[in-house]
């Protein structure tokens, strides 16, 4: 039943597995084969600690619900999120070299008339180490999609977003999108700046 601090609130590992790999000590950086399961919600990697608040992490996957969203994003959201890293090294707790993909299954808004599907959604990461982070949003499927960007620098970051529908969308989701995003035309733009 293990616990991990994120963001406002706690993210549950439950079952964790780990495997020290005893000669890694030797260089003073320590390798761990890391596996943790939690209902449906898995997550394995190999995690090396370099010291201080310098951590990579090599061969990440990870599945976790998307209603992990709502502690960043005032709307209900649900699906399955899924994270695909050949390496994501942090250094004092921000990106300092990635390579991976974040993808948001099945994306549903859970509206009070009931859920609806919006699509699923995927954001290429890459960044060289030491530079800034910079993300590709893309649509996989589904009847909303979404193009745009991501990036992140030092602690700046900004969004770049632009959701678009062959169908209307109904009023109420609209609504919702208004507390994130502004109207653009026919399309709805989310564009965020700010820090960490």
């Amino acid at each position: 039943r293990a616990l991990v601090q994120a963001g406002p609130g706690y993210l549950q590992l439950g079952s964790v597995e780990w495997m020290l790999s005893p000669l890694s000590l030797l260089t003073f950086r320590p390798r761990f084969d890391l596996r943790s399961q939690w209902g449906r919600q898995r997550l394995s990697g190999e995690l090396v600690l370099r010291g201080g608040a310098d951590i990579s992490v090599h061969d990440l996957s990870a599945n976790l619900p998307a209603e992990l969203i709502k502690h960043y994003l005032p709307v209900a959201l649900d699906g399955d999120l899924s994270l695909q890293f050949a390496i994501l090294h942090l250094r004092e707790g921000l990106p300092y070299h990635t390579e991976g993909r974040l993808v948001w299954q099945r994306a549903t808004w859970l509206s009070p008339a009931g859920s609806r599907p919006l699509g699923s959604y995927a954001v290429q990461l890459r960044q060289a180490p030491g530079d800034g982070l910079d993300g590709e949003v893309l649509t996989l499927s589904g009847p909303v999609t979404a193009v745009g960007s991501v990036q992140l620098s030092g602690r700046d970051y900004g969004v770049e977003i632009l959701l678009s529908s062959e169908e209307p969308l109904e009023n109420q989701l609209r609504q919702a999108l208004s507390l994130i995003a502004e109207p653009d035309g026919e399309k709805y733009r989310v564009s965020l700046r700010g820090q960490l």
